[in-house]
């Protein structure tokens, strides 16, 4: 059942950790840059999948915006950070303008699936147009909401020891 199969991969992930967290520094800028290109891709499979209909996503790089994601760091990173952040970082209001422009600006739907940066269309790594890559992804969101909905539901019913699955099918 799809059941089994989302308890295996939600406890290979949980196991192997292949998200690319970590305690150092460039294992969070891995894992960053894995959501990022989890995103494209993700994007890229849902435009095929609302092609036909009057819907249209896209994914969108809003440049480096000054928010408070400094507000967890240590007092010393801080003293680098913001003074760095308030000299190169846009602002919320320009780090929006590419968001607004894909959600206002009329005649881009054919682009519907594609990477905006600075309010333009942008080519991304070969790594990113994967299609057979995009449709695990898809079908792997799936399957981790459907593990995380039977885990709520073992825990209301009071079902909460490990457990191994030694045969299942698809």
């Amino acid at each position: 059942t799809h059941l089994a199969a989302a308890v295996v991969c939600v406890q290979t992930l949980a196991v192997s950790r292949h998200l690319g967290t970590g305690s150092y520094s460039w294992q969070f800028f891995q894992a960053y840059c894995n959501s990022k290109l989890c995103n494209v891709l993700f994007t890229h499979e849902l435009a095929k999948r609302l092609q036909g209909s009057s819907v249209t996503c896209y994914s969108v790089h809003p440049g480096i915006v000054r928010t408070e994601l400094s507000r967890h760091v240590s007092l010393w990173q801080k003293v680098f950070i913001e003074p760095l952040a308030r000299l190169l970082f846009l602002d919320p209001e320009a780090g929006a303008q590419t968001t607004l422009h894909c959600a206002l600006q009329e005649g881009i739907e054919p682009l519907s699936g594609r990477y905006f940066s600075c309010c333009e269309v942008q080519e991304v790594s070969d790594r990113a147009k994967d299609d057979a890559v995009a449709r695990k992804l898809w079908e792997m969101k799936y399957l981790l909401e459907l593990s995380e909905k039977c885990v709520i539901l073992f825990c209301k019913m009071g079902i909460t020891q490990s457990w191994k699955i030694k045969k299942y099918s698809t």
